[in-house]
């Protein structure tokens, strides 16, 4: 909890106002789509920062960028900038892949025959 903390007490304001719009998505998604779809676009999300891409002898870079795209890197750091935005889409294309297919097994899982 206190590492949480801390990422948030060093955000400027357009990166908690990203964080922020994410929040009301998924609330707002959580609210209107299937549970089956809302719950597979998560497991996507998790899936797509999962299989992120790695930065050449760095490794990956931590959620705090990947979420933000990146936009508080400065100096030799703006050179992460295209692999942390490469991460959000992989994370953003994972939930829309999940959600698109937790959308139709809900309408097209097959019938369970006792």
């Amino acid at each position: 909890m206190h590492n949480i903390i801390y990422h948030i007490s060093h955000m400027n304001n357009d990166q908690i106002y990203i964080v922020l719009g994410y929040f009301i998505v998924l609330v707002i998604g959580a609210l209107v789509l299937p549970i089956e779809a809302f719950s597979l676009a998560f497991v996507g999300i998790i899936l797509g920062f999962l299989f992120r891409p790695a930065i050449p002898i760095l490794g990956q870079l931590p959620f705090p960028v990947v979420i933000t795209g990146g936009i508080a890197l400065h100096g030799i750091g703006k050179l992460a900038q295209s692999y942390a935005q490469e991460s959000l889409e992989y994370m953003i294309g994972g939930g829309i892949i999940g959600g698109v297919v937790g959308y139709f097994f809900r309408y097209f899982k097959p019938a369970v025959k006792k």
